[in-house]
């Protein structure tokens, strides 16, 4: 009986390897991931390549689909033509990321279902539509915030197309946790936090130590046009560089995309990062670019980011699926010199 039970725990241990490594399982030891995560979930994501992240779930009897959001401080959810939330009544106001205010109010999402985990009932906040759209017939029925992902690590897995949440044990022999799961060619950072930017990593931005928030919704990487010192720039790149508007929900945003040179996650190298220089940006965004080779581990409650480059590609082509920053468009204004105010 014992050496059936070590049987059963040993193939738990590879599946769950593989599971969370895919072709690089062979790199770590089974035995170290089956010492350190108790639990794991494992979606596939339903997005194309590029996209912000959407998962499958189950409410009730209806199969629906959520974005996962790295930004959103508490869960969302927005009524459909076949799903409706009760409103508690209770109204508060929403800023969003253009600076714009909604009015949104408290309800709950009862009889949830995320892979093979129990039913949940989840409070949410109840808010205007941020899109009508259907992904493989499941209408997307809102956004699952940091309230959810906070509770252990979860892992983004956009080269093999899957999202997993974990539970882990927080010991000495698990501190380095990110590696144990995703290899030795991965890269961990201390998870940043501020009060417009739940989750963010330090990064060097133009000589300077910053912060870039995790923020897979976007649909590019964005930097504060007032963070660059023009002399970084060539006057003729500048000149030449492509408008682009970013759509939020009530208005829009108009900046320069460019690549930006110097760009460094932590202490590391400095690379060329196509960026769009925002005027009326808080703070820097690493957004769906950065997830679409990479993949991400983020633990919250440990406070670290793991990743690592990942060229395979499982996911079918960009379908352009985002939350309230959307889709970025290039703009046609004939000015293509203009200063960028």
């Amino acid at each position: 009986m014992r050496q059936r039970s070590a049987m059963k725990s040993s193939l738990r241990s590879l599946l769950l390897a593989g599971a969370i490594l895919g072709s690089s399982a062979t790199c770590v030891r089974a035995a170290d991931i089956n010492d350190c995560v108790t639990a794991a979930t494992v979606v596939p994501l339903l997005e194309g390549r590029g996209d912000a992240p959407v998962i499958p779930v189950t409410v009730g009897t209806l199969d629906a689909a959520m974005f996962v959001s790295f930004d959103e401080l508490e869960t969302a959810v927005w009524n459909t033509d076949t799903l409706s939330f009760p409103s508690s009544g209770l109204q508060r106001t929403l800023t969003e990321d253009d600076g714009t205010s909604t009015p949104v109010y408290s309800t709950g999402i009862e009889d949830l279902r995320v892979g093979n985990a129990a039913p949940v009932t989840l409070p949410a906040f109840l808010r205007p539509p941020m899109t009508k759209q259907t992904i493989e017939g499941r209408p997307l029925i809102g956004m699952l915030g940091v309230d959810v992902i906070s509770k252990g690590p979860v892992i983004v897995d956009e080269p093999h197309g899957k999202l997993i949440f974990l539970q882990v044990r927080y010991r000495k022999s698990c501190a380095d946790i990110g590696h144990i799961l995703l290899g030795n060619n991965a890269r961990t950072l201390p998870l940043l936090r501020s009060w417009s930017t739940p989750v963010a990593i330090p990064v060097t931005i133009d000589h300077q130590k910053r912060m870039a928030g995790l923020v897979p919704d976007f649909a590019e990487n964005a930097v504060p046009a007032d963070w660059i010192a023009s002399a970084d720039i060539p006057p003729e790149t500048l000149r030449s560089a492509p408008l682009v508007r970013t759509g939020f929900l009530w208005n829009s945003q108009t900046g320069k995309r460019v690549p930006l040179p110097g760009y460094a996650f932590g202490d590391g190298p400095g690379h060329a990062e196509n960026v769009i220089l925002e005027p009326r940006l808080f703070n820097a965004l690493l957004g769906a670019p950065f997830f679409a080779h990479r993949v991400v581990m983020i633990d919250v409650p440990d406070g670290q980011v793991t990743f690592r480059d990942d060229d395979t590609e499982t996911l079918p082509a960009q379908q352009h699926l985002y939350a309230h920053p959307g889709v970025s468009s290039r703009v046609d204004i004939s000015n293509r010199a203009g200063q960028l105010k």
